[in-house]
C-alpha cells in the first residue's frame, strides 16, 4: 500500500541552472544519498536517472524536466530536475510554477553567469524560496570569495551561509554544517558526523549567519544588538520563517560529483523548507498540468500539481 503523507510533510522544489554547472551530477548524488539509487550514474556513462531520453544521453545535456520522488526523514520530497540551456527554458517555467523551493545551482569555477541571472528573475518573479548551491568546490584554484560577491552583487541580496569549507579541490572531501556543528566527512560516498572543536574560522562565518537571520525578526535583532544569546529553537523560527518569505538565502558549499554538502541541502529542504499551499476547504479536484510527454511503451503521460481535492484512476476531469 502506497504510504500516504499529509501536506504539513511534502516539500517540492526544482534543481535550476545554466549552462553546465554539474547540476546532473548533484540531482545523482542526492538521490544516493536518499537511499533512491544503489550507485551514481554519470553523464558520461549516459545511465542517469533524470537524463534518460535518447536525445539527452546522445548529447550529454537535460532537454526535459524530470521528476523524481522520495522518501527522506519522514518527509515525501518531490523533484524536478531541469534543462540548463536557454533552448529550453519553458521546461523551467513550467517547474518553478509547480514548486515552492528553487535550488540554483552555481559553478564555483566559472562563477555566475548570464543565464544564471534569468533564472534568479524567473525564481524572483514567482516569490519562491530559493537556495543557492555553489558546486564543484572540487576543482582547483577557485575564488569563491569573488563568487560570492558577484552572487550578492548582481542578486542584490545578502546570502546567509548554512556550511562551512575550509579548502577546495579533488581531495575536498568535508566541511562544516553551521547549523548542527557538526563535521560532515564523505569517504567513498559515505557520509558520516563528528563533533567538533570551535576555531575563529567557524566563530566568524557561523556568526554571520546568525545576524543575518536575526535581522529578519525585529525582537531577535534587539536581542542580537544587546549581545544576548539567540537560542537554537529561535534560529530555526527565524531561518524558517525568513526563508518562506524570501527575506533569507541560504546558500551551501558543495560538490555533486563528491558528495559535499548533499546532506546539508536535504536537511535545510526538509527542516526549513515551506509546505505545499493548498484549499484544505475546497472538495473539488484543481490540479494544473505542467508537463506532457510521451514514451515508448508507456503512451501519453501527464505531469499535475494538484491544488484542491482528490484525484483516482479513471476519473473524468
Amino acid at each position: 500500500m502506497t504510504k500516504r503523507f499529509s501536506t504539513t510533510d511534502l516539500r517540492n522544489f526544482c534543481i535550476v541552472k545554466s549552462g553546465n554547472t554539474g547540476k546532473t551530477s548533484l540531482t545523482e548524488s542526492i538521490l544516493y544519498y536518499a537511499g533512491v539509487t544503489t550507485r551514481k550514474g554519470s553523464v558520461e556513462e549516459g545511465n542517469t536517472v533524470t537524463d534518460f531520453n535518447e536525445d539527452e544521453i546522445e548529447r550529454k545535456i537535460s532537454i526535459n524536466l524530470s521528476v523524481a520522488s522520495f522518501e527522506y526523514k519522514n518527509k515525501k520530497l518531490n523533484l524536478i530536475d531541469t534543462p540548463g540551456y536557454a533552448d529550453f527554458i519553458g521546461e523551467v517555467y513550467a517547474s518553478v510554477a509547480v514548486c515552492e523551493i528553487g535550488v540554483l545551482v552555481i559553478d564555483a569555477d566559472s562563477g555566475l553567469d548570464a543565464g544564471g541571472e534569468n533564472i534568479w528573475e524567473i525564481l524572483s518573479e514567482n516569490k519562491k524560496s530559493t537556495i543557492i548551491f555553489i558546486n564543484k568546490l572540487d576543482k582547483s584554484h577557485i575564488d569563491l570569495e569573488s563568487v560570492i560577491k558577484k552572487i550578492e552583487t548582481s542578486f542584490e541580496i545578502k546570502m546567509t551561509p548554512i556550511n562551512f569549507v575550509a579548502e577546495t579541490g579533488q581531495d575536498v572531501d568535508s566541511y562544516i554544517d553551521l547549523i548542527s556543528l557538526k563535521k560532515i566527512k564523505v569517504t567513498n560516498d559515505k557520509i558520516t558526523e563528528e563533533p567538533i572543536s570551535i576555531d575563529e574560522d567557524i566563530k566568524k562565518v557561523r556568526e554571520k549567519m546568525i545576524e543575518s537571520v536575526a535581522s529578519c525578526d525585529d525582537a531577535l535583532i534587539e536581542k542580537y544588538l544587546d549581545g544576548k544569546e539567540i537560542q537554537e529553537t529561535e534560529l530555526m523560527a527565524g531561518l524558517r520563517d525568513g526563508f518562506k518569505k524570501r527575506k533569507i538565502f541560504p546558500v551551501i558549499f558543495g560538490s555533486g560529483l563528491n558528495s559535499i554538502g548533499i546532506n546539508t541541502l536535504l536537511d535545510f529542504i526538509v527542516q526549513y523548507g515551506p509546505e505545499p499551499e493548498v484549499d484544505k476547504d475546497s472538495k473539488e479536484p484543481l490540479l494544473l498540468i505542467f508537463k506532457t510527454t510521451s514514451e515508448p511503451g508507456m503512451g501519453q503521460m501527464n505531469y499535475a500539481r494538484l491544488y484542491s481535492g482528490e484525484i483516482s484512476s479513471g476519473m473524468d476531469l
